[in-house]
């Protein structure tokens, strides 16, 4: 004879024959509680990128017998929320199976509706919950960056926002003979880009590292009141040209240079250089002599467009 705890049809088929038989027998039969449920949840549910998140639920001892104490896993179908696998942080339940996690989503994790489950002792557990990640707001400067021969000068101010990545510390450019240190700049109480002193371009911190998706921004001098500054000879680069940014972990971006676009400084083009991109991108910008014979008329701003390269 089969057994009924094979056959879960039959399982419900008993429990309603011996419902009948217990009515009738005048035998009171006591309902036996059913587990409790594993459940998961992320606080807060939405965030934006950079942001942390507490990721808390409970998985019953009692309910999940090969599920050990100290082997929750935390886990994505999108490995972007938990690099590079998918797989985040593990944790270990308190005596009545529930745990609590604190995560810092990744800056690179790209906008969307992540979905958030548990794996427990080889298997996943059933229950999922979904967390939302947002774009981080960028701030943009107004108008050009003042980068003429005098412009604003100094260090530039830091920033008390976030870094995605190691911050850029130098920049080489060997068609033009350009090697420059770099420092961080960030805006004036006016909402003005700063720039650095003369000799150093200036990484404008609001925005992506070189590397991260989206368009990070290096400016500086074209000239200054002692000769030549750190982009005196911008102008001279040709499309294909390699720029190469090193970061302060001693690790490497390239780009490729694929436009050189010159417009007015009261047209400047704020969407299109700071704006969002699908891939990393640079840009390089300085001031530009619009008198064409080198009399210092800088009313021009000088961008040079580059894409990462492969």
């Amino acid at each position: 004879m089969p057994r009924f705890d094979r056959f879960p049809f039959l399982r419900i088929r008993r429990a309603v024959m011996t419902s009948v038989l217990g009515a009738a027998s005048g035998i009171l039969l006591v309902a036996t509680p059913a587990a409790a449920a594993s459940t998961i949840s992320v606080s807060p549910s939405t965030v934006t990128v950079g942001g942390p998140v507490v990721i808390s639920g409970t998985i019953p001892t009692s309910g999940e017998p090969s599920c050990p104490q100290d082997d929750v896993a935390i886990l994505t179908s999108d490995p972007a929320l938990f690099p590079p696998d998918g797989f985040g942080p593990r944790a270990t339940r308190d005596a009545t199976g529930a745990f609590q996690i604190s995560y810092t989503v990744p800056v690179s994790t790209p906008p969307g509706t992540y979905p958030i489950g548990m794996r427990c002792g080889g298997g996943n557990v059933g229950v999922h919950t979904e967390l939302e990640v947002r774009a981080q707001v960028q701030q943009t400067p107004t108008g050009a960056p003042p980068a003429g021969p005098e412009g604003t000068s100094g260090e530039g101010q830091p920033w008390g926002g976030l870094v995605a990545g190691p911050a850029p510390v130098r920049v080489d450019l060997p068609a033009i003979g350009l090697s420059a240190v770099v420092v961080a700049v960030g805006l004036t109480p006016g909402g003005s880009m700063t720039v650095p002193a003369p000799a150093v371009a200036g990484w404008y911190r609001l925005g992506p590292v070189p590397g991260e998706v989206g368009p990070a921004v290096l400016v500086g001098h074209v000239t200054s009141r002692a000769g030549p500054a750190v982009f005196h000879r911008l102008a001279a680069v040709h499309l294909g040209d390699l720029v190469s940014v090193w970061h302060a972990d001693g690790s490497l971006t390239r780009f490729s240079i694929s436009a050189v676009t010159v417009s007015r400084k009261s047209q400047f083009p704020t969407a299109a250089v700071f704006g969002p991109t699908r891939q990393a991108a640079l840009r390089l910008v300085t001031c530009a002599d619009d008198s064409g014979r080198g009399g210092g008329q800088y009313r021009n701003s000088l961008i040079v467009w580059a894409t990462a390269a492969r």
